[in-house]
């Protein structure tokens, strides 16, 4: 059995239990329905580590003669568990099995007692799993037996084997617990526990360190018995752990999820690498202009005609730790002003740093006013051995809001010139930022992938824009009779698309300009967590491997982020002496590059 995503495999185990408690099963959900559900699971190869009744020997022991990522680690009834022996001592001790209540609200044929004791064991199970270790693992995530039933139709399905496959390959932070929920945590009321199902949590699926699944056992342990013998009910497990944290302080990284794909929708703060923490990391900070109440933050890189040059953006507003803008300004404007200089050929530390000058005739462009002025975030690229950039502004984009500008980069002249305002692909009107300028010499077809490509081939040399990555498409700017202007306008027209299905890169938005390396064009992609609270949206990233021949997406890197998982901006990229460069800002401020060594950043996963 082989897998797309190689090098080895992380060590994590899937935990998971099969009881047969129901004399009738529940809406024809018998033992054959659960095990076709549970194949599933044995087929995406994770390590499986399973609890099962002896009533079911034969059928899993079939299944792992033909799955070796199947471990039965122990055969056990509900009634040999540590959860429904406190449940029957604290029931005998109070005055019998009728003095403690199920909810009220249940589903009698399913909520049944014997259902709902061998949800609460599912901690006990993975304390058991932890004990005996079989892969060798410093992670565990329970997942139900039969959870492949949520996933409904077959894209879904795969989407979802495909997330635990490349599950298996992530490298998690030493010590954590992750668990999806439906509900925000002020949804929480104790009084409606003891009747109502809560879905602050899932259920079904949750990961987490040994440590962290240790303490969780430990806590549910601690308070299950005083619990049902004050409140004299059997609620379920997910009840439970919201009454631990609302009471306890049971303390989890919480992520919203449903009984859908999204329970499987992580937040990546405890998967990812930091890039400041590898060996071979360097850090390089420019000795930049003082501007007084400008400050440098995001820079752009490109290697032209022999030449390193970047572009600095400069700004006038501060970004205080809670995430509010202080603006330098009078008026209480926005301003962006940028800077172009020529790099040391050797230690890449810039000569001098020289303002480009934007003037709106110059430009063909005509600013509008308003509150934003400035071209901000600029990517540097080269067409047909122009240095053109693409940026985002306001002022100049007559709508009130943003919009794409692509122009020339004048060095000689230190200006911005023959620029236009760009249109996005069909009725998508609104706001516009992190198209990728990437030039493309010819589409060619791709055996093995489903691509949707427009009529007509891309002509050689075609400036084109990367516009969204999930589905993947890839635009060329082609004429557009705009009604209002009585005018032509450049309008990007999708020219690639890929529905592929790859889901976590719906978040994905365009960062750096690709760069040619061996195997394919590479680029940096990055996605954020928006704030809530006026607290910092936290930004993570990867590299992206894209096909020479057909621009698909082939590869990517695990998720990284650069000194600290706060606001960090990249939009500077390159390869050089096998090492990747990246030019970065820290909390929208404070730029430097960073090297670090290309085996580092392995690109470990494939897209389906």
């Amino acid at each position: 059995m082989t897998y797309p995503d190689n090098g080895p495999l992380c060590q994590i185990t899937f935990v998971t239990a099969y009881m047969n408690i129901y004399e009738t099963p529940f809406q024809n959900k018998d033992a054959e329905w659960r095990f076709r559900h549970f194949r599933k699971i044995a087929e995406t190869g994770v390590q499986l580590s399973v609890i099962c009744s002896p009533d079911c020997e034969q059928a899993i022991e079939h299944l792992a003669q033909e799955f070796p990522n199947i471990k039965i680690i122990k055969y056990m009834n509900l009634c040999d568990t540590w959860t429904y022996s406190v449940c029957k001592e604290v029931e005998t001790r109070i005055g019998g099995e009728s003095s403690i209540q199920l909810p009220n609200s249940r589903n009698i044929e399913k909520d049944t007692r014997e259902y709902i004791l061998l949800m609460n064991a599912k901690t006990e199970f993975l304390k058991i799993a932890i004990e005996n270790n079989v892969w060798n693992s410093t992670y565990f995530a329970w997942i139900d037996f039969n959870i492949f039933h949520i996933f409904q139709g077959k894209e879904n399905a795969e989407i979802a084997a495909n997330i635990l496959r490349k599950l298996s390959h992530r490298t998690f932070a030493s010590s954590f617990l992750m668990m999806p929920g439906c509900w925000g945590k002020e949804y929480v009321h104790e009084e409606y526990l003891m009747n109502d199902i809560c879905w602050r949590f899932c259920g079904g699926f949750f990961i987490g360190s040994a440590d962290r699944i240790v303490e969780l056992f430990d806590c549910v342990k601690t308070h299950f018995a005083g619990f049902l013998e004050k409140h004299r009910r059997l609620i379920w497990e997910v009840n439970f752990w919201a009454y631990l944290e609302l009471h306890f302080g049971l303390s989890v990284v919480w992520y919203p999820g449903d009984h859908n794909l999204s329970i499987l929708d992580f937040n990546v703060k405890h998967m990812s690498v930091k890039l400041a923490g590898l060996p071979s990391c360097e850090h390089i900070r420019y000795a930049y202009l003082d501007e007084g109440d400008y400050i440098p933050t995001s820079t752009s890189y490109i290697y032209y005609k022999g030449q390193h040059i970047i572009n600095t953006r400069f700004v006038n507003y501060w970004l205080h730790p809670g995430g509010q803008y202080w603006i330098k300004d009078p008026d209480n404007y926005l301003r962006t002003r940028n800077f172009c200089s020529v790099l040391d050929a050797g230690s890449l530390l810039p000569f001098e740093f020289t303002e480009m000058k934007e003037n709106a005739e110059r430009m063909n462009l005509t600013c509008h006013g308003g509150s934003i002025y400035g071209l901000e975030d600029i990517r540097l690229y080269e067409y047909c051995g122009e240095l053109r950039f693409i940026a985002t502004s306001v002022n100049y984009s007559g709508v009130g809001h943003n919009r794409m500008i692509c122009g020339k980069y004048d060095i000689e002249n230190q200006e911005f010139v023959d620029c236009s305002v760009l249109l996005p692909p069909g009725t998508n009107r609104w706001l516009e930022k992190n198209w990728i300028p990437i030039v493309y010499e010819g589409y060619e077809g791709y055996e093995g992938y489903e691509v949707n490509v427009n009529e007509g081939n891309v002509k050689e040399g075609k400036e084109m824009f990367i516009y969204k990555w999930h589905p993947y498409q890839v635009g060329v700017l082609e004429p557009y009779f705009c009604e209002e202007k009585q005018t032509y306008v450049k309008e990007l027209n999708i020219k690639i698309e890929w529905q592929h299905q790859t889901q976590m890169f719906s978040k994905i938005r365009g960062s750096t300009p690709f760069v040619d390396y061996i195997e394919g064009f590479i680029g940096v992609v990055h996605f954020s967590y928006e704030s809530q609270n006026w607290c910092p949206r936290n930004y993570y990233h990867m590299l992206v491997l894209l096909d020479k021949k057909t621009l698909l997406p082939l590869k990517y890197s695990e998720y990284f982020y650069f000194n600290d998982t706060s606001i960090e901006f990249c939009i500077g990229f390159m390869i050089r002496e096998n090492k990747y460069h990246f030019w970065l800002s820290n909390f929208d401020r404070d730029p430097e590059l960073m090297k670090i060594d290309v085996p580092e950043i392995p690109l470990k996963f494939s897209f389906v």
